[in-house]
């Protein structure tokens, strides 16, 4: 018990948050489900993934993303034009519509960390930062897991979006 309350007190005092936490909550934003994927042996990039509640009155924007491990982060969507999946980066800010919650996750908007320097490998965690319009930088330590659509890998085969960079 001393011990996470130690831990509690350190996390608050550096303004590193661990998102093996259920919920974080950050301003008016709740942040829960955050996880970073697993890079292929060998690739050049990763993803992350989590699901962002406005529990305020006014919208809100994820303004930029940084991993240190990483020479390019972005936030991506993904969509079918003329049947082929296409990957690109967000124009501007990703709104948080207040009182709403988006979903970055496979197959849809994540967070694609590109020219990786560093590989984060399943069990490892990674510190992300995020910064928010509103609710100003956060600084996240993911846990690294095996995906796949979603889902925890059952074997080493994990889609890298084909980015080369």
């Amino acid at each position: 018990m001393l011990k996470r309350i130690l831990l509690a007190v350190a996390i608050t005092m550096t303004g590193l948050v661990s998102a093996h936490a259920e919920h974080i909550h950050h301003g008016s934003l709740m942040i829960s489900d955050a996880v970073m994927r697993a890079a292929l042996p060998g690739g050049k990039v990763t993803a992350a993934y989590m699901t962002i509640t406005n529990t305020g009155g006014q919208d809100d924007a994820l303004v930029a993303v940084r991993y240190d491990g990483a020479k390019k982060s972005e936030i991506h969507t993904m969509e079918m034009v003329n049947d082929v999946m296409k990957m690109r980066p967000v124009d501007g800010a990703l709104t948080i519509p207040a009182g709403q919650t988006v979903r970055l996750k496979p197959g849809g908007l994540h967070l694609m960390f590109m020219g990786l320097t560093e590989r984060p490998m399943a069990g490892d965690e990674a510190i992300i930062s995020l910064d928010f319009e509103k609710a100003g930088p956060l600084t996240l330590t993911l846990p690294v897991e095996k995906l796949m659509s979603g889902h925890k890998k059952t074997s080493d085969q994990v889609d890298d979006h084909n980015h080369d960079q």
